[in-house]
């Protein structure tokens, strides 16, 4: 049987209460405890003070100590005097710690060990049990007092009904509360549950209103971001599966037409250079949809290693020269500050070229290439002096599929996307002020996985 939430967060506040009161009723008796017991021994210093005054006082004058003198003397500054020390017991010792006169009858003619009493405030304490002890030095002896700890259990008693009291009152606000936080808690918790159920069916169409100011609403905003995400992901899943069946249905459709009338008659071997053609056309598409799949899903598909950057920027100016000079389009090419990185080169030099292709396909006459280092990021771009690109096209032109005026397979540009992204980076596009497109990479100087 599964524990709720709610039932955990009531049973851990009890039990902290418990803890915190058995504590404080711990430390609360020993407090009272060493005060009654202080309080205790002082009376007895001070009671024992009077008396050992007038017992030094009846000795004074006096050369030779003799027991009944003594004892006459105690008996006159007890009883004739009429003091008495609160109904307590008291000895008179002698100088070695002989009990020579005492009102209990189990101290008479032992001795007392004085070293075993603790000093305190011009005498000796000692306790045993109940029974508090003090030892006053007389001129010729010692008087000793004892008195009980009265009211002990009584104290412990009271102690223990006022905890038990404040411990009821405090439980039954502890478990209200505790209801109340475990509701605040748990509710916003099952809205989540719900809606994470709803999302395994592929629900999509969920949200949840969690407004607690804590971090239960920041985890409720990071499912309502990834529902909407998760649908998004799946609408692109199935624009993906129209999109290509889309464009391998118009080659094969060609390829059929070609073939069959091959077949009847019809075409000779200008039907084969079709079919050529359209396969290659196919088999491109394939082969990018195919790449741009492990790009995204293969973890170890990237290989990070140091990078000369500008060296890679060469190398795919290098690959697209030749057809540019044939459609008489300058390439132009800036490389300023260091180029080494930690990335890719193959994925890299795949990005660029691919930035390079859509700019000789939409170039007029030059395509600018540069590359700076800002505040540890490599920044590439690449520009053409072409149209530049329709407003409603450049949030869009990243996404698998979508081609614009003269686009081709609608996958290069994606391939880009990704490869950035998976160095770290960012890429944007944007038109010029002369008009042409600009297309823009930010990648860290330092990427780690």
């Amino acid at each position: 049987m599964k524990k709720s939430i709610g039932k955990k967060i009531i049973l851990s506040y009890f039990l902290i209460l418990v803890i915190s009161f058995t504590l404080v009723g711990i430390m609360f008796y020993f407090i009272m405890l060493n005060y009654i017991e202080r309080g205790v021994a002082n009376q007895l210093i001070i009671q024992g003070r009077e008396a050992a005054a007038l017992i030094n006082k009846s000795f004074e004058n006096r050369d030779v100590f003799k027991e009944r003198t003594f004892l006459r003397i105690v008996r006159d500054t007890f009883w004739g005097r009429k003091m008495q020390i609160s109904g307590q017991d008291y000895a008179i010792l002698d100088l070695r710690g002989k009990v020579l006169f005492t009102n209990v009858k189990s101290l008479k003619g032992k001795s007392i060990d004085i070293n075993n009493f603790k000093r305190i405030r011009r005498g000796y304490y000692s306790r045993k049990g109940d029974k508090i002890s003090v030892i006053l030095p007389l001129d010729r002896g010692y008087l000793m007092l004892s008195g009980r700890l009265k009211g002990i259990k009584i104290m412990t008693l009271e102690i223990l009904r006022i905890l038990l009291l404040t411990f009821l009152i405090s439980g039954f606000i502890v478990i209200n509360i505790g209801m109340f936080l475990s509701r605040s808690i748990t509710a916003p918790i099952k809205k989540m549950a719900i809606t994470a159920s709803r999302l395994k069916e592929r629900d999509f169409d969920v949200a949840i209103d969690i407004n607690t100011g804590d971090e239960l609403q920041e985890l409720g905003d990071t499912i309502n971001d990834m529902a909407r995400k998760l649908k998004d992901y799946d609408l692109a899943q199935k624009r993906f599966f129209q999109n290509v069946s889309h464009e391998l249905k118009t080659p094969l459709m060609s390829i059929q037409g070609y073939a069959e009338g091959i077949k009847d008659g019809v075409f000779k071997e200008d039907g084969i250079e079709v079919i050529l053609n359209e396969t290659a056309r196919m088999r491109k598409l394939v082969n990018d949809i195919i790449y741009l799949s492990k790009l995204e899903t293969v973890n170890d598909f990237f290989n990070f290693a140091e990078t000369d950057i500008n060296e890679v920027i060469r190398k795919s100016v290098e690959k697209f020269e030749g057809v540019a000079r044939l459609r008489n389009i300058e390439i132009e090419m800036k490389i300023d500050g260091p180029g080494k990185i930690r990335a890719d080169e193959e994925k890299l030099l795949q990005a660029v070229a691919n930035l390079l292709s859509n700019a000789v396909k939409h170039a007029r006459s030059k395509i600018r290439v540069s590359k700076e280092v800002k505040d540890s990021w490599v920044v590439i771009e690449v520009a053409d002096d072409g149209e530049g690109i329709d407003s409603k096209d450049i949030d869009k032109v990243f996404e698998r599929f979508y081609k614009g005026k003269n686009g081709d397979t609608g996958i290069g540009l994606s391939i880009v996307k990704t490869i950035v992204e998976k160095h770290g980076g960012k890429v944007k596009a944007y038109n010029s002020k002369n008009k042409g497109a600009v297309f823009r990479i930010e990648i860290p100087q330092n990427f780690h996985i």
